[in-house]
C-alpha cells in the first residue's frame, strides 16, 4: 500500500498483519504522487496484493495508475484501486484493475452504498456467509433503493464530466483570492494533476484547528484532515508521509466543494478564510 492510502485500506492491511501478512509501504513524493521506483523494489515474489487509491482525499492529487497497474501485472501480482474519491469526478480505465471499489456518498447518491468490481478469473473469497446473494461473495438482502439510487448518480457522473471542470476552475478561484491576499501560503498536493473541489492548504502559524472553529463560527465548514485521539490534535498523516513538518501539518486545512457549489459561496469562504486567518494567527 502507500503511505497516503484511507485507514479503509491501510487500517484493514495492518489488521491482516496479526494473521501474520506482511504489509510494505510505497512513499510518495512532496506533491503526494507514488514514487514508482520504489513501488517496484517492494514488489517481489511473494507480494499477492497492492494497493494505490485512485486519487487522494485530503489532497486530490491523482495517481498514475496506469503505470501502477503495468508494474504490478509484470510482476504477476493482483492490484486493487481505492477509487472512492475519483469515482464519477474523472474518467476511470478499468483495464488491467483486478479489483476497485467505490462508494455512492461521494458522487450525491445515498449513504451507506458502494460497490466493489472484481474482474473475471480474480482469486476472491466470500466476504460474508449466509444466504448466497450477489453470486455468492456476499450475502445478504440488497438494499435495491439504494442500489438505484447509486446507478442513476453514477450515471448523471459520467454523462458529464464537464461538471469536474467547471469544478476544477471554481477551486483554482478559490486558491488564487486566498493566495493573492496571503502570499506566504502554500497549496499541499500536486498544483494540476488533481482532483477539482479538493484544496489543501498551509498557512504558516496558522493553527488549524483554531482555523476551523472560527470558520465555524462564520458559516464556513473546512476540514484539518486530522484525527483527534485522546483529546490531542495530531497532524495529518498523509500530509507527514509528504515531508511536511508537524508544524507545517497542523497548520494545513482542506476545503471542499461540490456540483451545486457556486462562485458566490466560493468567494464567501474565500474572504472568510482570509479573515479568520489573520485572526488566529500567532
Amino acid at each position: 500500500v502507500s503511505s497516503i492510502e484511507h485507514p479503509a485500506v491501510s487500517a484493514c492491511v495492518k489488521y491482516w498483519q496479526s494473521f501474520g501478512i506482511e504489509m510494505r509501504i510505497a512513499p510518495v513524493d512532496k506533491e503526494g504522487i507514488v514514487i514508482l521506483d520504489e513501488l517496484e523494489k517492494l514488489i517481489d515474489e511473494n507480494t499477492r496484493l497492492v494497493s494505490v487509491m485512485a486519487a487522494n482525499n485530503e489532497t486530490g492529487t491523482i495517481q498514475p495508475i496506469d503505470k501502477i497497474v503495468t508494474i504490478c501485472h509484470e510482476r504477476r501480482t493482483l492490484f486493487h484501486c481505492d477509487a472512492v474519491q475519483a469515482f464519477g469526478k474523472i474518467p476511470l480505465d478499468i483495464t488491467g484493475i483486478d479489483l476497485l471499489s467505490a462508494s455512492s456518498h461521494k458522487i450525491g447518491g445515498p449513504k451507506g452504498t458502494g460497490f466493489l468490481f472484481v474482474k473475471r478469473k480474480t482469486p476472491f473469497d466470500t466476504v460474508s456467509l449466509g444466504g448466497g446473494q450477489e453470486l455468492g461473495v456476499r450475502s445478504g438482502t440488497q438494499n435495491v433503493p439504494s442500489i438505484a439510487g447509486f446507478a442513476a448518480a453514477a450515471k448523471a457522473s459520467f454523462t458529464d464530466f464537464g461538471r469536474h471542470k467547471i469544478l476544477y476552475d471554481q477551486t483554482e478561484k478559490l486558491w488564487e483570492m486566498i493566495s493573492g491576499k496571503l502570499p506566504e501560503a502554500k497549496r499541499n498536493g500536486h498544483p494540476e494533476n488533481r482532483l477539482g473541489g479538493t484544496l489543501n492548504i498551509f498557512i504558516p502559524n496558522t493553527p488549524a484547528e483554531m482555523l476551523v472553529q472560527a470558520l465555524d463560527m462564520a458559516g464556513i465548514c473546512v476540514s484539518a484532515g486530522s484525527a483527534c485521539s485522546s483529546g490531542a490534535f495530531e497532524p495529518s498523516a498523509v500530509l507527514m508521509a509528504m515531508g511536511l513538518r508537524r508544524q507545517e501539518a497542523l497548520c494545513s486545512f482542506r476545503v471542499s466543494a461540490g456540483w451545486n457549489t457556486t462562485v458566490d459561496e466560493i468567494e464567501t469562504a474565500a474572504d472568510a478564510i482570509v479573515r479568520c486567518a489573520a485572526r488566529v494567527r500567532f
